[in-house]
């Protein structure tokens, strides 16, 4: 059985300061990053483009299946 991560908010995102990620289509969607610092955005197999936070997804953000921070961890 495979663990499932459960997701977080952007705001959790950025205070946790790790990185995280959000599908939000599926089959050549939008993707958004968050590398700890700075957010991400990759539509299909296009090159990620810098994002503003307050246009990322609000909620449905994952860190990696393995995160033992205390938001991931709780």
């Amino acid at each position: 059985m495979q663990h499932e991560s459960r997701t977080l908010s952007r705001d959790e995102v950025m205070k946790t300061e790790r990185r995280a990620w959000v599908d939000v289509g599926r089959e050549g969607g939008r993707v958004y990053f968050f590398d700890g610092i700075n957010f991400w955005e990759r539509h299909g197999r296009s090159d990620p483009q810098p994002a503003a936070p307050w246009r990322t997804p609000p909620a449905g953000w994952r860190h990696r299946e393995d995160c033992h921070c205390e938001r991931c961890a709780s």
